[in-house]
């Protein structure tokens, strides 16, 4: 082989290892640990953000824990049962309530919320913060009975009082409904309050918070609408029906004439005297002699087979078989 040809390859060969070997140690002594601070600088500039957040939100996530805290009920074990007791009575009479009943519930721990959150690295921390009690729950079930506005209070003073948590759970039965008064209801409530050790809680007598506007105009609202239909049913109208008109006014018939209803039926002429027989048309039949009467008509005279009857000055002559009332008026010949 040529030795200038060698050469040339023996030097190529070299240039080759030289730049492989730069190469490498560009890579190893540069590039990398350079991207390794690239991804420290800016996992430090996501921290320094994160560091900052939080710093501006300090001052108010410390208001709200001093808020909370000041809701809370300090953790006197030795009288806290019966603060919450007395609160919860005090109450249910400032709504008006009656026939009260307060029973206190066994606390509850409350384990530290950190214990169970997501996204914190530092997992040793977290552990230690598991099992650690921060606060606790106290909770008192409160029953009693009153009218519908006493019940929907104690729900509203109850829900607005800074130490409670709220009514965990709540129930509304009629109790007695009666004809004439205000329908009265049972309530029983579940009221939670949070304890805690911290300075700043409520510590002593534990005072009840009035009602503001607001929501005095909505009780009054809903207790207007009754939601539960207690109104007593109004009592049933009676009306009366107008009086039947008065039958109208009739004039009485006018008295039947004198002698209504006879007729003459026959003459009779005998050893006694002479007689005129008249018959009623309902079949009564009469034998007159002269003077006797007969339907308002006397007998005056008979002759052959008339008789003559007077009514007052009136005389008048009947056929045998006529109608005496329809005689009367006839002049007599």
């Amino acid at each position: 082989m040529n030795p200038r040809l060698v050469r040339l390859l023996m030097v190529a060969g070299g240039a080759v290892a030289l730049a492989g070997a730069l190469g490498w140690g560009y890579v190893a002594l540069y590039e990398r640990p350079a991207a390794q601070l690239r991804d420290d600088i800016e996992s430090l500039t996501g921290q320094k953000g994160d560091y900052e957040t939080a710093l501006l939100e300090e001052s108010r996530v410390r208001r709200e824990l001093e808020e909370i805290v000041a809701g809370a009920v300090h953790a006197d074990r030795d009288s806290l049962e019966h603060r919450l007791r007395t609160a919860s009575a005090t109450l249910a009479f400032d709504a008006g309530l009656t026939r009260l009943e307060i029973n206190s519930l066994p606390p509850r721990a409350l384990g530290n919320p950190a214990g169970q959150a997501r996204g914190i690295r530092e997992r040793s921390f977290q552990r230690s913060l598991r099992d650690r009690i921060d606060a606790s729950e106290a909770r008192v079930v409160v029953s009693g009975e009153g009218t519908l506005e006493s019940v929907l209070r104690a729900l509203a003073l109850a829900d607005a009082q800074r130490w409670t948590l709220g009514v965990d759970s709540w129930s509304i039965k009629p109790a007695r409904l009666e004809e004439g008064k205000p329908a009265v209801f049972k309530l029983s409530m579940t009221l939670t309050a949070l304890v805690v050790d911290d300075g700043g809680s409520i510590a002593g007598e534990i005072t009840i918070d009035p009602l503001d506007d607001r929501v005095q105009g909505q009780l009054a609202s809903v207790v207007l609408a009754d939601p539960f239909k207690t109104a007593l049913a109004p009592q049933p109208v009676v009306v009366q029906a107008p009086p039947p008109p008065l039958p109208p006014k009739t004039e009485p018939p006018p008295p039947p004439p004198p002698g209504a209803g006879w007729r003459l039926a026959g003459v009779l002429k005998g050893e006694t005297g002479q007689y005129a027989i008249v018959v009623h048309e309902n079949g009564r039949r009469r034998t007159l002699a002269l003077g006797e009467e007969v339907g308002g008509l006397r007998l005056a005279d008979l002759l052959g087979e008339v008789a003559t009857f007077e009514a007052n000055d009136e005389r008048f002559e009947v056929r045998n078989g006529e109608l005496l009332a329809a005689a009367r008026g006839r002049e007599r010949r």
